[in-house]
């Protein structure tokens, strides 16, 4: 695809490794990570003046943004985060902001944020079988980076309500 990704890791905490440029990835049941992924950016922001000056470019600019979201159960405590970055978007027609909350049960924020902010499309989203949580201390690499393991087939399905599907 070449799109552009800036990665945000959890808002930096003394026993929380800073979020990298890059993560390992491997199959289920794979053993060792495969490949390294790399991304355009990635950190630990907790404010939209923590982001790079080209993320920042990219919510102010008129290009369609696409954000997923996996929060879990840290979602209330960034949804001050995402309403800064939404209320950032331009509300002029034709400017594209979709939020995929990837989560298996979403939380109520999204539900907030989804009235909130109508110039943008706020949609849940089931994630079959791309990623699975490392057993034991395997969720980072010894060199600090994310370890991925993911399904060697997935798919989403992303659920838009009926007033913003075309």
């Amino acid at each position: 695809m070449g799109l552009p990704v800036y990665l945000v890791g959890r808002t930096q905490e003394a026993d929380q490794p800073q979020e990298q440029r890059s993560f390992w990835y491997s199959e289920i049941g794979g053993g060792l990570p495969q490949r390294q992924v790399e991304v355009f950016d990635a950190g630990n922001p907790s404010a939209l003046a923590d982001l790079p000056k080209t993320v920042r470019g990219w919510i102010a600019g008129d290009e369609p943004l696409l954000i997923t979201c996996a929060l879990g159960s840290d979602a209330p405590s960034r949804e001050a985060f995402l309403a800064e970055i939404l209320a950032a978007r331009s509300t002029a027609r034709g400017i594209e902001t979709l939020v995929i909350a990837c989560e298996n049960v979403p939380d109520p924020v999204y539900e907030r944020l989804r009235r909130r902010f109508a110039h943008v499309s706020v949609a849940d989203a089931v994630v079959d079988r791309i990623c699975a949580l490392p057993e034991g201390d395997r969720k980072r690499a010894p060199d600090g980076r994310r370890w991925v393991e993911g399904h060697e087939v997935w798919e989403w399905v992303v659920q838009l309500s009926a007033s913003t599907t075309p």
